[in-house]
């Protein structure tokens, strides 16, 4: 008796596997999708071209490849810009960094005003 339970049991998880694995040891083919089409913008006045999809396509490629490199070199104009912030800060004395570091801690635009006070 108990080895029949043990045999039920045992045929009952090993129908479960094989119906949960089916479709990972299936051999069907799968349909093959086309490639994902790039994303972009049609440039301003380009509309009028009456531009097919592939050229559309194209466009958008050379857009991505730029986007990239584009993207790098203004990482490097924020490293420049950056480092010669460090250099004109370096050749002020002690007294012009102190006076440079409390007027960018203050409102240096007289015109705004503060909302605590009344206006008369």
């Amino acid at each position: 008796m108990n080895r029949a339970r043990i045999l039920a049991g045992c045929a009952m998880i090993a129908t479960v596997l094989l119906l949960s694995t089916s479709g990972v040891t299936s051999q069907e083919k799968k349909e093959v999708k086309d490639p994902p089409k790039a994303k972009g913008y049609i440039p301003t006045g380009w509309g009028k071209l009456n531009l097919d999809a592939a050229q559309k396509q194209a466009i958008y490629a050379v857009q991505g490849e730029y986007k990239e490199k584009i993207s790098k070199l203004e990482d490097e104009i924020k490293k420049l810009e950056a480092d010669k912030y460090k250099k004109m800060v370096g050749v002020l004395k002690a007294e012009q960094k102190k006076i440079l570091t409390d007027g960018l801690t203050t409102d240096p635009d007289p015109k705004t005003k503060d909302p605590t006070k009344d206006s008369k």
